[in-house]
């Protein structure tokens, strides 16, 4: 049986005697090298002038010219996992750091390095080397004020004669958090033996690299050194000094696309790049389209300025190896940690805020140890800002440099930082060793000698325990010790192939991948699909050749997982669990019952708790609304996430309502007309459903509208209990819970339509004087006639909106009482826009954007995307709300579902796009789509010839919305007022909402605007189709074609039965010029789906015309043929427009006794809005009333019908003679 032995100095010495005798000393090799391993911190593969890069790397370039460079030189994708890889000769799991700093629960991901692993200075060390460590460590959770036991992980702990740097992963250039002599925290500003006027750390931690040289060359001239220089530039934040960044003022105004083509040229030009390889595609933004080039030039000016200054400190560290004769012998290696950064650090939307023209805050103390990662404030009492437009570089900001610099540091490859595809983790490695390496360079080859075979970081430790004659212990202190799984570099050194067996392994958050040779295997987070890509025809990966090579992908997975499991990277802690299918579109098991749990049981998932406001626009003071009263949801946004751009799918409630619940767009299931309860596919289910499944206790309280036919065994699926008693108490004792409370304290009701004396009664009488709102002090939109029933309504608005405040605090204060705010996390949103005029039933912001603020206690930190406090601009649609919540509570997200997390392990890119539909709501019928960048809102309104501020019974109830009308029709309006007042819209709307935040300026007919409109129309239509939209049909038509056994679903995706395509061509030519002849011809089509928006085609064109005697007869001839109710009623729409209304009404009167209550109500809605023409009809409404009256019909839509009909008749009185 083979004997373990430990590392004992006589061993180390014998046996680096007979690794001299059998090969070292024999080939007349060197004696052992220093050795110093130089590190950078999130910077891409082209950043570099050696490797293709623009950016001024004097020093850098130089040993390249005179070394060796790897062309496939891998890191691990992150700042952590890198770190323990390169330190430990180990894949990252196995030294514990599969992912952070967090303690996962699996050994493969405890966060800091465990005792089965030793470092590159713990094995030099006992082979004579001196050891030393400048800049950031990062392999340990243990970094502010801990006790001496917590510090086994720190750097002298972990076999390091000295260090100097952070111990935390990233903090200010200027201040930087957890900095640390030795084993002790000093602040930069009292340290006496590195006194200096402008500290900046990336100097800090060059100048002390140049100081162990130098002290070394005093102190231990006869021994070898190991020296790891870890920098943390150029990661975030972007701080550089005013002298490097005015150096490149200029270098990147031709922008991105021009940057990344330039460095390709050079690249290939090297020999680094084959230039049969695609070029990926920009991503992270156009360069035409960048609204403050000055902020996103100066982001890349100061990241081009970071790595300049670490290039000159790596300057003075070569310029002392020379002064001390040091030089010749050392081995120098250069690498990244992981690749571009494309994070969202401090890149936030909104006001900016200026820098104060002198401190606001009390200056910091010398001596002060800084806490923090994002400081609140300099040292000199300035606060730290953040945001876009607000210029990098200096201590009082705090930014990243964003996605499309990333994209162009990463050329020419796919991803970042976090991924495993080869932007995640390619790094250029430069070698060079004197007496060890002949030069390589020449006239000719001037950035020295290339190496092509694979390496990774894991062939560090094996390097160096060659050079340094070292003995890799199987025991180190009184531990079994892991193998190293690496080769060393040296044959690469010189000329010859690596000695590598087996494939190399990556895994990072659930991305994974294998190199073997030419081939790599590579999947994109935990439930993505294997991807194959042949390595020397396309290392850019853009042709995947898995559906082409399905045996090869077999084996290599089977390899993969083998190396998974036996390296603890298996089981993994992100959701879904490896092995487990990608949620399916089968409908999973039933519950089972959850198992009673002790009150003791910590919770390992956590809770999630849902607070929704009905009809509410960020009309907060923490989303900047001057005129809230909001203290409570102000304070939850200082402690949580607050979203900028977060977006309802639809501007009233139960169309967004189900797609809250379900994670699909309502137009794709034919929910989004208000309460129609169309049927939905079986495999559709709540996604609180798959919770409960999971154990989750799941309660709603109390309003659901989903807009389904079969609501209560939805409601039955998917909640343990919805009802006004629904609350988390109910659970069994430790159960996780998903809870979510419906506020009806903003709704529309209560703001708008209740009479005045009832609201007083119902909301004024709880709030204090002091919390009401003065009408007169009402900051009302621009869109609003300035009138005192406007600022009554604005007011009555805002008091509703601080008592639904005061009601948030009063559970946020139970979920405290009862012992749940640290394993809870928070979601606060509204349902959709305000309930106010011009608010809710619009597609604008004012309807569609609602606050959203995320809460995460400390235990869940770990899954936001910013610090507490912070806002993100994320684009963030309901249709993400279901997979988001699922993905932090470690369920698969089923395939059906449409939208992408946001938060959690399978959260994804940001989206681009958040898309919008607006149908019948209530009587009154319409059909607009909408689509929205960040800052770009499109809008088609495929029924033009309707107004914004129709005629509608139950909103009509509001006192301002009536006057609001009235003007329009005395004419007393003008500017945006009178434009939201018309009768008529325009077809097509475009806003930009950075400059225009409230919608008023169309840009729609600016011709320097067109390319922008038809980009995003296209995209809208895109949409349509991709998502099959079921809204262009009636809904009698869709309950004709559905039956039933089937559901609009079904519906839209069949082609044949749902031409969309040719429906959509026809609604698309509604309101357009010249179109009538295409139309005419559209009244013969075989589809009366086709035929109908052939109807409102000539309906629009009526109403927005004189020339009605062309139009005229076309609507008689086919009205004489047409046999759709739906056609019909639209024909006789359109011939009332062209002044014949007599023929109208009798088409009209025979439809209101039609069986179809839709049809009924859309008769009856077109005799509302010819008002006094459809007098004659006065004596069978009235009939019809008593006949509802007598019958009391039940259901939403009688009452629709109701609302049509009542305000007919009303409007008839109210012009007697």
């Amino acid at each position: 049986m083979k004997t373990k032995t430990s590392i004992t100095p006589i061993l180390i010495v014998l046996c680096w005697l007979s690794s001299s005798m059998l090969g070292w000393a024999q080939s007349a090799e060197p004696a052992r090298p220093n050795i110093i391993l130089i590190m950078s911190d999130d910077m891409g593969f082209s950043d570099l002038g050696c490797y293709g890069g623009e950016i001024d790397t004097p020093y850098l370039d130089g040993l390249a010219r005179d070394g060796v460079r790897f062309t496939q030189f891998y890191n691990t994708a992150r700042c952590c996992p890198t770190r323990a890889s390169l330190l430990t000769g180990l894949y990252q799991h196995q030294a514990g750091i599969g992912h952070m700093m967090n303690d996962r629960g699996l050994d493969g991901y405890r966060g800091d390095l465990n005792d089965r692993c030793v470092t590159i200075a713990q094995v030099l060390r006992q082979a004579g080397y001196r050891t030393y460590v400048s800049g950031k460590w990062h392999v340990t959770p243990n970094v502010l004020n801990p006790s001496e036991a917590d510090k086994k992980n720190w750097p002298l702990q972990r076999g390091f004669d000295r260090f100097y740097g952070t111990i935390h992963g990233a903090g200010s250039f200027f201040d930087p958090n957890s900095l640390t002599r030795d084993n002790t925290l000093i602040s930069p500003y009292a340290d006496p033996e590195y006194p200096v006027e402008d500290f900046y750390y990336t100097d800090a931690i060059n100048d002390h690299a140049v100081r162990f040289i130098a002290d070394h060359a005093r102190d231990h001239a006869d021994q070898p050194f190991f020296m790891y220089v870890a920098h943390t530039a150029p990661h975030w934040p972007m701080h550089a000094k005013p002298e490097d960044i005015e150096k490149y003022h200029g270098r990147y105004d031709a922008g991105y696309d021009a940057i990344r083509q330039a460095r390709l040229d050079r690249m290939q030009e090297m020999g680094l790049i084959d230039p049969r390889w695609d070029l990926t595609p920009q991503r992270g933004g156009e360069w035409e389209k960048v609204e403050d080039r000055d902020f996103e030039l100066r982001c890349m000016e100061v990241y081009a300025a970071m790595i300049d200054s670490m290039d000159q400190g790596i300057g003075r560290i070569l310029q002392e190896l020379r002064r001390t004769d040091q030089f010749d012998q050392t081995l120098i290696m250069f690498f990244h940690d992981n690749g571009g950064c494309a994070e969202n650090m401090g890149r936030r939307r909104g006001e900016v805020q200026p820098r104060p023209d002198k401190p606001t805050l009390p200056p910091l103390p010398a001596d002060y140890l800084q806490p923090d990662m994002i400081p609140k404030q300099t040292r000199d009492g300035y606060p730290v800002r953040q945001g876009y437009g607000i210029l990098p570089g200096a201590a009082d900001t705090y930014h990243g440099y964003g996605e499309a610099w990333a994209n162009v540091s990463n050329t020419p490859f796919r991803e970042y930082k976090h991924w495993v595809h080869e932007g995640g983790i390619a790094s250029p490695l430069i070698v060079h060793w004197p007496d060890g390496i002949q030069a390589g360079g020449s006239e000719a080859d001037q950035f020295g000698r290339l190496v092509h075979d694979p390496a990774h970081l894991i062939d560090l430790m094996p390097t160096c325990v060659q050079l340094s004659g070292a003995q890799y212990p199987e025991q180190f202190g009184g531990q079994e010790i892991l193998p190293m799984e690496g080769v060393s570099l040296l044959p690469a050194f010189k000329g010859q192939s690596l000695q590598r067996q087996q494939p190399i392994f990556f895994e990072h958050q659930g991305n994974r991948a294998m190199r073997d040779g030419r081939w790599k295997l590579v999947a994109k987070g935990p439930a993505g699909d294997w991807e194959l890509y042949d390595m020397v025809a396309d290392r850019t990966e853009m042709n995947d050749l898995a559906a082409a090579h399905p045996q090869r992908v077999q084996d290599m997975v089977q390899q993969w997982e083998a190396w998974a499991y036996r390296a603890g990277v298996l089981p993994w802690p992100w959701k879904p669990a490896y092995g487990e299918p990608a949620p399916a579109a089968k409908k999973p098991k039933q519950a089972k019952e959850p198992k009673p749990k002790t009150a003791a049981l910590e919770v390992q998932r956590p809770n999630i708790l849902w607070l929704t406001a009905e009809d509410l626009s960020p009309n907060l003071g923490c989303y900047g609304d001057p005129y809230a009263n909001t203290p409570v949801l102000d304070r939850l946004a200082e402690q949580g996430v607050r979203y900028t751009n977060a977006f309802a799918t639809a501007p009233v409630c139960s169309p967004a309502r189900s797609t809250l619940i379900t994670g699909l767009y309502a137009t794709s299931m034919g929910t989004q007309r208000l309460r129609s309860q169309f049927p939905v596919r079986p495999e559709i289910r709540p996604f609180s459903a798959y919770l409960r499944q999971a154990g989750y206790y799941c309660t709603n309280n109390v309003k659901t509208d989903y807009n389904l036919q079969d609501e209560a065994a939805f409601i039955a699926d998917g909640w343990d209990e919805s009802s006004a008693k629904a609350h988390w108490r109910q659970r069994e004792p430790g159960q996780p819970f998903f809870a979510v409370f419906n506020f009806m304290t903003t709704h529309q009701s209560r703001t708008s339509v209740w009479p005045q004396e009832q609201f007083e009664r119902e909301i004024g009488s709880q709030l204090d004087p002091e919390q009401r709102h003065d009408p007169a002090e009402a900051n009302l939109p621009p869109y609003y006639p300035d009138t005192a029933e406007a600022r009554r309504e604005w007011a009555r608005y805002h008091d509703c909106i601080t008592l639904m405040d005061r009601q948030v605090g009063q559970y946020l204060e139970q979920l405290e009482a009862d012992g749940l705010a640290d394993d809870t996390i928070v979601f606060f949103y509204g349902d959709h826009g305000m309930g106010i005029p011009l608010g809710k039933r619009l597609l604008h912001d004012s309807g569609m954007r609602v606050p959203l603020i995320v809460y995460f206690p400390e235990k869940w930190r770990h899954l936001a995307p910013v610090a507490a406090g912070e806002t993100t601009d994320r684009l963030v649609s309901f249709v993400d709300f279901a997979a988001t919540v699922l993905s932090l509570c470690g369920i698969p997200v089923p395939e059906y579902m449409q939208g992408d997390a946001f938060l959690g392990p399978a959260a994804g890119q940001p989206r681009q796009y958040v898309y919008g539909a607006r149908d019948r709501v209530d009587e009154v019928f319409d059909l607009s789509r909408s689509v929205r960048d960040q800052r770009w809102l499109y809008i088609r309104n495929f029924m033009p010839h309707l107004s914004w501020l129709p005629p509608e019974r139950y909103s009509d109830g509001s006192t301002f919305r009536t006057e609001f009308r009235q003007m329009a029709a005395a004419d007393q309006l003008d500017g945006p007022p009178k434009v939201f007042a018309a009768p008529q819209r325009a077809i097509e709307e475009l806003y930009d909402t950075h400059a225009d935040p409230h919608q008023v300026n169309n840009l729609a007919g600016c011709p320097d605007h067109q390319p922008r409109l038809k980009q995003l129309a296209d995209q809208l239509n895109r949409w349509i189709m991709e998502t099959r939209d079921a809204g262009f049909l009636t809904e009698p038509q869709v309950w004709q074609r559905i039956g039933r056994q089937s559901t609009p679903q079904d519906l839209a995706r069949d082609d044949r039965r749902y031409p969309l395509g040719q429906l959509l061509a026809a609604a698309d030519l509604v309101g357009r010029p010249d179109v009538f002849d295409q139309q005419q011809k559209l009244l013969d089509h075989p589809d009366d789906g086709v035929r109908y928006w052939a109807a409102v085609g000539l309906h629009a064109a009526a109403s927005t015309s004189t020339a009605h005697d062309q139009l005229r007869p076309t609507i008689v001839q086919a009205l004489e043929s047409e046999t759709s109710p739906s056609v019909r009623v639209e024909l006789a729409a359109a011939l009332a427009a062209s002044d014949s209304t007599d023929e109208a009404l009798a088409v009209l009167q025979q439809k209101l006794s039609h069986d179809r209550p839709e049809i009924v109500l859309q008769a009856m809605r077109t005799i509302e809005l010819l008002q006094q023409q459809a007098r004659p009809l006065r004596p069978d409404l009235q009939q019809m009333h008593q006949d509802m009256q007598a019958a009391k019909p039940t259901g939403d839509m009688p009452m629709f019908i109701r609302f049509s009909l009542e305000a007919t008749l009303e409007a008839f009185a109210a012009q007697e003679p």
